[in-house]
């Protein structure tokens, strides 16, 4: 599977902290606890790449699907 292009299209990423939201608009959106401090989270190909302050790269094919590099 492969994300919800309205996640894509509005294309906004909030880091808090340990969490991860992505909204597909305005007031909706997936949060992914991550359980680590988060130091940036992007867009990249279709694909949310995390990375985490210690270096480790967390890739989400979906909102499902977690990869970690």
């Amino acid at each position: 599977m492969s994300w919800d292009e309205r996640f894509e299209k509005f294309g906004t990423i909030k880091v808090q902290r340990e969490t991860v939201k992505v909204y597909r608009d305005f007031y909706n959106y997936v949060a992914f606890n991550i359980g680590e401090p988060v130091q940036t989270a992007v867009w990249t190909g279709g694909v949310l790449t995390v990375t985490l302050n210690n270096g480790k790269v967390i890739r989400y094919k979906d909102q499902n699907d977690m990869v970690g590099i």
